[in-house]
């Protein structure tokens, strides 16, 4: 994950992978955060070491990103072969299925015309 002690609340881990996470939004809020800290919180926590910590977050949830979708393209490149085979044979199904359709009623025609 992500996450380190850089005073982000627990929600931020939740967020990340949600399609409407916005990393500028949480970058700012954490900026703002860090900035509007009470004066009994401590020593503040220097701008550059702050926006360090977020970078190294971003890029460690980059790289998990990238990771996931590696392991989903070689899923999908793994499936392919055996995907094309299935839909070939549910063509070929398709076809064979219209053919006995066609002799079927070819069939009640003859009766039909034959009573």
């Amino acid at each position: 994950s992500a996450r380190s002690d850089c005073n982000m609340p627990e929600s931020d881990d939740t967020r990340w992978g949600s399609p409407s996470f916005s990393p500028q939004a949480w970058l700012n809020a954490s900026l703002r955060e860090a900035s509007s800290r009470p004066p009994d919180a401590g020593p503040a926590e220097p701008l550059g070491v702050r926006l360090s910590v977020l970078l190294t977050k971003l890029q460690l949830q980059a790289a998990d990103v990238d990771t996931a979708m590696q392991e989903a393209s070689l899923t999908l490149a793994h499936m392919a072969p055996s995907v094309a085979a299935d839909v070939g044979a549910a063509q070929e199904q398709a076809r064979s299925t219209r053919g006995e359709l066609a002799a079927l009623l070819e069939q009640a025609a003859a009766i039909e015309a034959s009573s």
